[in-house]
């Protein structure tokens, strides 16, 4: 039997030296955990500390170029940091950049980067289970798509999708018109999404609230981005406290 969410949250927060390591766990939690730990140590020789910050700093400085080379003097609207997945916590950093030394960077794939201790997750259902995904990652028409978050603190949150024809889908809540009262803890929908054949993209959000607030103006936020034409790049442009993290994933038959 499969660890509830809350044990999966315990045996994280213990892989990740955030809980005591004598707390009492069954033998196929303890076969997870070192599987966790396994992972962990994988990542960290993969993204050593010191790559990952030569790197953070090379794109900020990118994308400080780009953005004064994009302003003009009559748009005044500020845009916020595209926010998307990490990996996993890696030596305590407050945000990781994932890099490939073999991949070049693509005008689809924004900084993967995360607010401290919340994460959206996306893993796609294959015939052995289920592999993670991160922004940048392609996908196929009819992929089955399992959505996930993980915060620290209690919040109200909601979940959409923007694909390539600019049409928003709500995924949480799904029959309420208010945001969703979210736990910490790290959770998946109960139900896996199904891509459908629109072209190039689908692009999915994570929005955060230490208030309630309306669904509404988050989608109204999303339409707004189709009107601009920013569905794949643009921030979604919420009031505050609102908060927004991002997951790109690419079509097959993107170009």
């Amino acid at each position: 039997m499969s660890p509830s969410q809350d044990r999966m949250w315990l045996i994280e927060r213990i892989s990740l030296g955030e809980a005591p390591k004598d707390i009492e766990l069954t033998n196929s939690e303890r076969e997870l955990l070192h599987k966790m730990q396994a992972e962990n140590t994988e990542i960290i020789k993969k993204y050593p500390p010191a790559k990952i910050a030569q790197e953070i700093s090379r794109r900020a400085h990118v994308r400080a170029t780009q953005r004064k080379e994009q302003q003009s003097p009559s748009r005044t609207l500020a845009r916020a940091w595209i926010w998307g997945p990490s990996l996993a916590a890696v030596c305590g950093l407050l945000f990781i950049v994932t890099i490939g030394e073999d991949k070049q960077p693509s005008p689809y794939k924004p900084d993967s980067i995360r607010l401290k201790g919340s994460a959206l997750s996306l893993y796609k259902k294959t015939t052995a289970g289920s592999e993670a995904l991160i922004s940048g990652d392609r996908t196929a028409n009819h992929d089955r798509i399992q959505i996930g978050y993980r915060i620290d603190t209690h919040r109200f949150g909601m979940i959409l999708s923007i694909d390539g024809r600019g049409i928003v889908t709500v995924h949480a809540p799904t029959t309420s018109n208010k945001a969703v009262p979210m736990e910490p803890g790290t959770f998946q929908l109960p139900f896996s999404y199904e891509l459908d054949d629109a072209p190039l993209f689908e692009r999915f959000f994570l929005i955060l609230s230490p208030e309630d607030f309306e669904p509404r103006i988050v989608v109204q936020a999303a339409e707004q981005l189709k009107l601009e034409q920013q569905t794949l790049h643009g921030a979604l442009d919420l009031p505050a406290p609102l908060e927004q993290l991002d997951v790109t994933l690419l079509k097959d038959d993107s170009k």
